[in-house]
């Protein structure tokens, strides 16, 4: 799970998607769509929540 002050923080910090890898332990491509995924629905979005 990623802390989402820590997720906001590595995008402003404008991080690729392999340091956020690497930061966060998860896959280059799943760091890649989060990034995105920020970038094009903005901060009250939520992804993948149940």
């Amino acid at each position: 799970m990623i802390d989402f002050d820590d997720l906001v923080s590595a995008i402003q910090e404008d991080l690729s998607p392999r340091q956020m890898a690497l930061r966060f332990k998860i896959s280059e491509e799943l760091a890649g769509e989060l990034k995105d995924h920020f970038y094009k629905y903005g901060i009250s979005s939520v992804m993948g929540g149940d």
